[in-house]
């Protein structure tokens, strides 16, 4: 057996957000690509998104054919559900930033 793609979790929240610490996420994600090129590990699957990349209000939405999966429709969402630590969460200071202040990170 033989890995072939990183996925899933990779810390990327300090960089894209430009918070404290950034730069030693960089060195670490620079590390890894570096690490998996050695091990001829040839996929990363990374995710940008502002806050992990699980935005979906459930885990257990119907398919055809009876297959599940996961979905998001607004009017099924309720944030007084959500957890409040995760591990994940942005500092309160940096909620609420507009597409133009990601950008300017990149």
């Amino acid at each position: 057996m033989k890995i072939s793609c990183i996925e899933r979790l990779i810390p990327t929240l300090k960089f894209v957000h430009n918070l404290p610490g950034a730069n030693e996420q960089i060195d670490g994600f620079e590390t890894l690509i570096r690490n998996m090129d050695a091990a001829d590990i040839r996929t990363l699957s990374y995710s940008w998104m502002p806050d992990d990349d699980w935005q979906r209000a459930t885990i257990e939405a119907m398919e055809r054919g009876g297959a599940s999966k996961t979905a998001f429709n607004l009017e099924d969402f309720d944030a007084a559900k959500l957890p409040t630590d995760t591990g994940f969460a942005l500092p309160e200071s940096h909620q609420g930033k507009t597409a133009d202040a990601f950008w300017e990170n990149l």
